[in-house]
């Protein structure tokens, strides 16, 4: 065969091996792009309307709130004793008290923490209704222990609603835990459930007071009622118990209040029983937050 015939053939088979190697390239862009296409779909949805499901984003500091609506329920009690962990723990935090009728939390732990405790309100003035927004501010930057007052939920409502705070929580990477107390009666149950429905975005635990109820058997009755059942059925929130907390050594500390580690260590009221019992009531506390597994420490964060 002549040369010139042989060239010919020896390019012509040479452009057949590049059409087929760019149409290899081809084949193998267009199957990543559909795996791509595929994994997208799998993920999880987001609810836009009810925000059921919340991406597990990273958050760079937490609020906790201890509320519950109803006057007497453990709330102030089970603030103290968090921010009583949290000074033991040496987890930096603010402390705002929120309740203008009767700040005990503060009158508590307000010396001990100096500038770190503040006081800030809801309203429902207008004129007046930023005050609360101390509370987000601090926690752009800091962890923040609230404790709420009684009857504040059309107030608060009204200031999450104001404010879009589900949407500036994500934006800033700020989580929002309620820890909401109750007495063991339906009816304070019933204002978990509420809660529970209005801020479905916010993580709540339900803190089972047992230091209320006279009979033993009532948070039984509770937990194994159907509207308890229907309630872990629709809703997620973790649960915890709030030890009893002795009215004895409760009322000798009221009035002259201090840190609760502070008063065992040095305050001879109590007697030498009073201080075995208030500790167990913290080392029980404990054992009761570490369960929820909010407070691993990383980074400065809880």
């Amino acid at each position: 065969m002549p040369r010139k015939k042989k060239n010919e053939l020896a390019m012509v088979e040479e452009i057949g091996n590049e059409v087929l190697r760019e149409t290899d390239l081809l084949e193998s862009q267009e199957s990543e792009s559909h795996q791509d296409e595929h994994n997208q779909s799998n993920e999880l949805p987001v609810d836009i309307e009810t925000k059921n499901y919340i991406p597990e984003a990273p958050f760079k500091t937490t609020v906790h709130m201890w509320g519950g609506e109803r006057g007497g329920a453990g709330k102030s009690t089970g603030c103290r004793v968090m921010a009583d962990y949290l000074l033991d723990r040496d987890i930096p935090f603010y402390l705002v008290d929120t309740d203008r009728s009767r700040p005990d939390v503060k009158d508590y732990y307000g010396e001990r923490l100096g500038e770190r405790c503040v006081e800030a309100y809801f309203s429902e003035a207008e004129h007046r209704s930023n005050n609360a927004d101390t509370i987000f501010q601090l926690a752009i930057t800091q962890n923040v222990l609230v404790n709420l007052p009684a009857q504040v939920g059309v107030p608060f409502k009204e200031w999450v609603e104001r404010n879009c705070l589900d949407e500036m929580a994500s934006e800033m990477q700020v989580r929002f835990v309620l820890w909401f107390a109750c007495t063991g009666e339906m009816d304070s149950l019933q204002l978990f459930e509420e809660s529970l429905n209005q801020y479905p975005w916010m993580e709540q635990v339900l803190v089972k007071n047992l230091g209320i109820q006279p009979d033993p058997n009532a948070w039984n009755k509770v937990l194994s009622s159907d509207r308890f059942k229907n309630m872990q059925q629709n809703y997620s929130f973790k649960q915890i118990e709030l030890p009893k907390f002795y009215v004895i050594d409760r009322d000798l500390l009221e009035a002259e209040p201090m840190p609760l580690s502070e008063a065992i260590a040095t305050d001879q009221r109590l007697g030498v029983l009073g201080r075995k019992r208030t500790q167990k009531f913290l080392d029980n506390c404990a054992r009761q937050f570490e369960g929820t597994g909010y407070f691993e420490v990383l980074e400065g964060r809880f």
